[in-house]
């Protein structure tokens, strides 16, 4: 009788480790699931540039698939001498059912751009006459968190009429209203494009760039064509 009981409570005891070992593996698996949807959400969000994110404000939060997805700008202080560098925190979290409920929290951080593009393309229609005046042909703003070195790649094409061969058009990138790079003179008649690059380094803040074209001689026309500008921003904060 004593052995059927012991055998009894050893056969319950059993039973309840089984028990628990059963609950503790299914447990693990929900959070294992809770883990790979998390992983994916974030993967998905990382995809986003640092421009996306900040289009949608300094602090956001979205749900999907039950989960909660935040967006924090925040900001590295900078240090001898360099500018403080800002960037993203992105949580995504997941909650799992269980004996214990709980959640899932993954982060991952997506820095400020070192290098970057901006461009401009005058649309389709516009139009623009050279004259003896300096005037502005296409322009951009930009803004930088850090300072930054501007590469600044423009490309004017034209149609002339009336010119001499030796007529030359004058053009010129000016950053904040100060010339930058040299003025290059273009043969008007044997030369209809007009492509450089220009140089230029900036402290942290908002820039406006703009390329300005200006006929050597009053003698004929030189109407635009097209006109774009592309800046690489460089971030140059060492």
């Amino acid at each position: 009788m004593i052995a059927i009981i012991l055998f009894l409570g050893t056969f319950l005891a059993f039973n309840r480790i089984i028990a628990g070992i059963a609950v503790k593996g299914a447990d693990q698996e929900k959070m294992a699931d809770a883990m790979n949807l998390a992983s994916g959400i974030l993967e998905k969000a990382m995809t986003a540039s640092f421009s996306d994110l900040e289009a949608r404000g300094n602090s956001w939060t979205q749900t999907e698939d039950g989960c909660r997805t935040t967006g924090q700008r925040k900001v590295m202080t900078g240090s001898s001498g360099r500018d403080d560098i800002p960037y993203f925190l992105l949580e995504v979290v997941c909650p799992y059912q269980g004996t214990a409920p709980g959640h899932i929290a993954v982060s991952g951080v997506i820095p400020y751009p070192h290098i970057r593009v901006v461009s401009v393309t005058l649309p389709p229609g516009t139009t623009a006459t050279a004259s003896t005046s300096t005037e502005e042909v296409v322009s951009l703003d930009v803004n930088v968190e850090v300072r930054s070195t501007l590469l600044i790649f423009y490309n004017i094409a034209m149609v002339s009429q009336g010119a001499e061969p030796t007529d030359l058009l004058f053009t010129s990138a000016f950053v904040n209203g100060s010339s930058r790079g040299l003025t290059t003179g273009t043969p008007i008649m044997t030369q209809p494009s007009i492509n450089n690059v220009v140089t230029a380094p900036v402290a942290k803040g908002s820039h406006r760039i703009d390329v300005r074209w200006r006929k050597e001689k009053p003698t004929g026309t030189v109407e635009l064509r097209k006109a774009t500008m592309n800046v690489l921003i460089v971030e140059a904060n060492s």
